[in-house]
């Protein structure tokens, strides 16, 4: 009687213990989930700023090499 209830008591704690190993193996690829989608994010917020920074960059440019132009433009006829 008591290796059957050694037995069942061993089984039952055997299962607990895999039930808990597979709820916090859940919670950390859960938690691993969410901060590589956390990252991802971030990554493509700093792109679209990195982009948004290389737009502006190109148009000042732009703007001042047609400034630039205007005034040497204008100053070679004077």
């Amino acid at each position: 009687m008591k290796l059957k209830f050694f037995k069942i008591h061993f089984l039952f704690l055997n299962f607990m213990a895999g039930a808990v190993l597979r709820y916090h193996t859940h919670d950390i690829v859960k938690t691993l989930e969410e901060t590589a989608f956390q990252k991802l994010l971030q990554w493509l917020s700093d792109k679209k700023v990195q982009d948004f920074v290389n737009i502006q960059q190109t148009n000042l440019l732009d703007y001042v090499g047609i400034v630039q132009s205007q005034i040497g433009f204008k100053h070679r006829h004077f």
